[in-house]
């Protein structure tokens, strides 16, 4: 308390000064602009305008048809082309910075206000590449699978018969054999896969690596926030992969 009191004492003004406002600080003061508050001024509302005309058009059509804001339409409209855009297209200034395209993009509103079925449409077109790249890469994925098992039966019998051989020289030869079917094992393609929603961090990184290290979290609700804050980690948000992610 004692040490409260002594830095209150000392934060008080000295009577001995003059502490009259000096009239050439206030002529200084005069020159500086207007300060800006730090919560600032509410931004202008989103007009359908505002975007180019390639998704101009169909932002209008779902405000009309949706009866939304053009805020939310148009926030995931950018969502969604910033998630084609990954590891295809950079920004590059003066050509020694470039910045990614990614985006994290909120739009918030209260329930019942249609975001589910806004959130379909605008991202209808990554699910329809997702489903059509998946029946093209079907049979491809099949074909791999079955060949990459077929070799792993084959390395597996190899290498109980490699474990029982007494000669050396027919171990030695059997674990040629295995070594060279291993390397000659054929990757299997993963189903392509552009976005997730409620998708813990680690999960998040297992994804970004076998897809790319290209992936959008879009949901229609705000439970990813409650996995970032630390639902599945003790309360101890674990923010890492969704920053690292950005760039």
């Amino acid at each position: 308390n004692n040490s409260v009191i002594n830095v209150i004492e000392s934060c008080k003004p000295d009577p001995e000064v003059n502490q009259e406002p000096d009239p050439e600080d206030d002529q200084d003061s005069q020159a500086w602009p207007n300060l800006i508050p730090i919560a600032g001024p509410e931004p202008e509302p989103m007009e359908c305008s505002d975007f180019p005309p390639c998704i101009a058009g169909i932002i209008e059509a779902v405000v009309e048809f949706a009866e939304v804001p053009v805020e939310l339409p148009g926030l995931m409209a950018l969502g969604v082309l910033a998630t084609a855009a990954q590891k295809k297209f950079e920004i590059a200034g003066d050509g020694s910075y470039r910045e990614p395209l990614n985006l994290f993009v909120c739009p918030a509103l209260d329930p019942g206000n249609r975001k589910t079925s806004v959130v379909a449409i605008l991202t209808k077109p990554l699910r329809r590449w997702e489903q059509d790249q998946r029946a093209e890469l079907a049979p491809i994925i099949r074909e791999a699978d079955s060949e990459r098992r077929t070799a792993e039966k084959r390395i597996e019998h190899l290498r109980t018969k490699a474990s029982k051989a007494e000669d050396s020289v027919e171990r030695v030869d059997l674990q040629r054999e295995i070594d060279a079917i291993e390397r000659e094992l054929p990757p299997v393609p993963v189903m392509p896969l552009l976005t997730t929603d409620d998708c813990t961090p680690e999960h998040t990184a297992t994804l970004l690596s076998h897809h790319g290290e290209r992936l959008a979290i879009v949901s229609d609700e705000g439970g990813i926030f409650d996995i970032v804050a630390g639902r599945y980690s003790r309360g101890v948000p674990n923010l890492d992969v969704f920053l690292q992610a950005h760039a």
